[in-house]
């Protein structure tokens, strides 16, 4: 990263420091740590909301496929402009809020990313805004995604309270301020018959099956059952068989018969 891009943020700190949260961007000690448990090498796409004077940004491009791509949003006009200095196609950069970046992705025809990374400073935040854009993150994200958000604060565990209990959480310590990385898996989805169909059980009531009870295909199997269930008839023996059960000799299943 190049000392004018130190000077942007320093400034846009100086400027709107809630925003920001700290004075100086990510050291490349977070960076490697974030882009580690991001587990970028197998994203198609990509989010990085936040991304500053794009430290994670440029370490995030280095792991990507060729093919993938990479939604970088910044609200700051400045640090969006140094976002545009990095030349690559699978870039891209928005300037406005967060909470756009579902809108970004449709606009774009992308599918639903596989990282959300995040260092937006969500403690100095309203408490519902910042539950509503993670809320977001989490109901975006593709099955089997990471998202992957860094704080000074520890208040994001009980924000992202509804993503569970977070796969990962370390702290970086050679970072200014050292700050804790969490990484929320998103289990994977299992469409089966059956769970679609107690789905549907638990949204529209219960599932109506079709009656079988006058399919022809059952007529044989109905009337086996009506015999064996017969109020007690006797039936003829059969191969030495007498009603009982019992085996006869051969003379007298004759005689049986002859009877």
């Amino acid at each position: 990263m190049q000392w004018i891009h130190y000077a942007s943020f320093f400034r846009e700190f100086f400027r709107q420091p809630m925003q920001l949260g700290t004075f100086l961007p990510s050291s490349p000690f977070l960076e490697r740590r974030v882009v580690r448990l991001a587990e970028l090498e197998q994203a198609d796409v990509a989010v990085e909301l936040g991304a500053g004077v794009g430290g994670i940004t440029s370490r995030a491009l280095e792991c990507l496929p060729k093919r993938s791509t990479l939604l970088a949003v910044e609200l700051s006009p400045p640090l969006a402009r140094v976002l545009r200095t990095w030349k690559d196609p699978r870039l891209i950069v928005h300037e406005g809020s967060a909470g756009e970046f579902r809108d970004v992705l449709k606009a774009s025809e992308l599918a639903r990313p596989d990282v959300i990374i995040s260092g937006i400073p969500l403690a100095v935040m309203p408490r519902r805004e910042s539950a509503s854009l993670l809320s977001e993150a989490w109901e975006t994200l593709a099955p089997g995604g990471r998202l992957v958000i860094y704080q000074f604060r520890r208040d994001v565990e009980r924000i992202a309270g509804f993503c569970g209990q977070p796969a990962a959480v370390e702290v970086e310590p050679l970072n200014i301020p050292p700050l804790r990385v969490y990484c929320w898996r998103k289990p994977a989805e299992v469409r089966t018959r059956l769970s679609a169909r107690l789905l549907r059980t638990r949204v529209d009531g219960p599932v109506r099956t079709r009656d079988r009870s006058n399919d022809p295909r059952r007529r044989p199997l109905q009337a086996a059952l009506a015999s064996v269930r017969g109020g007690g008839r006797r039936h003829r023996p059969i191969h030495g068989v007498n009603a009982e059960g019992r085996s006869e000799e051969p003379s007298t299943a004759r005689s049986s018969r002859d009877a």
